[in-house]
C-alpha cells in the first residue's frame, strides 16, 4: 500500500479508536503502531481530552507542516522513527540538527516533529500544561507585559502564553535558524502575528534587553543542550526587570543523545544567579516520557521514565 501526504491526512482524521490508530500506523511497523497507540491513549487518560479531540489536533499539526513548509508526513515519520535517526551518535544539538537537514528535502522538518511531538508524546503535552499552571499560580491575576522564551522551538509554549495573556509581547530565542521561520508562522496561525519577534541568538552569547525589562522567562528542556548553563541564566537574569518570573524545566539523569549536561537533582540550584530567589523546585514523573522510543520492536512494550525538574525562579 503507497501512502502519500494527503492520503494520509486524510485518513489519519477518520480515525475513532485506539484500536483504529493502531492499524493505521501499522503501515509503518508494527513497533511505532503500538507506540503512536499507547501514546495517544495515556494523552487521552492524562489530560482528559477525547481521543478525537487529540487526533484533530495531531492532523491539523501535520497539515500545518504540509501545508506552509512542505513537510511530507509520511517522510517525517519514516525518518524520525529510523534505526537510522536512532542510533546516529549527536555530539551536539547543532550536530543533530545537520545530520537531519543533511536526509530531509527541507531544513523545516526538525521544528515540524517539535511541533507534532506536543500532539503525539504525552511527556510534551503534559509538562506544556504543568508549565502554563505554574506560570498563572505564581503570578496570580496580574498579566504579564513582555514575555521572553529561551529555545523556542517550533513556538508551541510562547504561542500559548500569547493566547493566553491577550495584551503581552513575547520574544523567541533560538540557535537553529529554521525554528524561527517555523515559529513565526505557527504563531500567526494562532493570530498572534504582530506580537512575536523571533531571534536567532544563542543565550550564553548574547540576549535581547526591552525597555522595561522581561516580567516573565520561560526555558524548558534548554539547558542540558548549553556547554555554559551558568552563563546562560547569568543572561537571562540580566533581561529580567525585579520581581520577575522564569520557569525552567530540565531532565534529570538523562544523558540523552544530544545533550551535554547530565543535570542530577539539586544541580540546577548550585549555578542560580544570587540575584535570583528559588520559589519553588517539585520533580515531576510525567507519564509517557519516553515511550518506546526505539524502533526496536523488543523495547516496544517498555517504558523508560525521565524525572524532569521543574524550578520557578523570581528576581531580587
Amino acid at each position: 500500500m503507497s501512502l502519500n501526504g494527503k492520503k494520509f491526512l486524510d485518513n489519519l482524521q477518520q480515525l475513532q479508536s485506539t484500536d483504529k490508530v493502531r492499524s493505521f500506523f501499522e503501515y509503518f511497523s508494527e513497533a511505532i503502531a503500538e507506540k503512536y497507540a499507547r501514546n495517544l491513549a495515556v494523552l487521552v487518560r492524562e489530560t482528559r481530552e477525547s481521543l478525537q479531540d487529540v487526533i484533530a489536533d495531531l492532523a491539523r499539526r501535520f497539515r500545518f507542516a504540509q501545508d506552509h513548509f512542505e513537510v511530507d508526513p509520511v517522510t517525517l515519520i519514516r525518518f524520525f522513527e529510523s534505526e537510522e535517526y536512532w542510533n546516529f551518535q549527536y555530539s551536539s544539538t547543532a550536530d543533530h540538527v545537520e545530520h537531519t537537514h543533511a536526509s530531509f528535502p527541507s531544513p523545516h522538518y526538525y521544528p515540524a516533529r517539535q511541533c507534532i511531538d506536543y500532539a503525539l508524546f504525552p511527556t510534551y503535552r503534559l509538562r506544556k500544561q504543568e508549565i502554563l499552571r505554574q506560570i498563572q499560580a505564581t503570578r496570580g491575576p496580574s498579566t504579564p507585559k513582555n514575555v521572553l522564551e529561551v529555545g523556542v522551538g517550533s513556538g508551541e509554549l510562547i504561542g500559548e502564553l500569547l493566547k493566553l495573556f491577550k495584551e503581552c509581547n513575547g520574544v523567541g530565542l533560538d540557535v537553529i535558524q529554521e525554528n524561527i521561520g517555523f515559529s513565526n508562522a505557527w504563531i500567526a496561525s494562532l493570530n498572534a502575528r504582530g506580537r512575536f519577534t523571533g531571534m536567532n541568538l544563542d543565550v550564553q552569547q548574547d540576549i535581547p534587553t526591552c525597555e522595561d525589562g522581561f516580567d516573565l522567562v520561560v526555558c524548558s528542556e534548554v539547558l542540558e543542550h548549553l556547554e555554559d548553563p551558568q552563563t546562560a541564566l547569568e543572561n537571562m537574569r540580566r533581561s529580567m526587570k525585579r520581581d520577575a518570573i522564569a520557569i525552567l524545566t530540565v531532565p534529570l539523569e538523562d544523558p540523552g543523545h544530544e545533550h551535554l549536561q547530565c543535570f542530577q537533582k539539586g544541580d540546577i540550584e548550585k549555578i542560580v544567579p544570587g540575584n535570583m530567589r528559588v520559589m519553588k523546585s517539585p520533580i515531576h514523573n510525567w507519564e509517557g516520557t519516553m515511550i518506546n522510543q526505539s524502533p526496536d520492536g523488543e523495547s516496544c512494550s517498555e517504558q523508560k521514565v525521565i524525572h524532569h525538574q521543574l524550578m520557578v525562579l523570581q528576581a531580587t
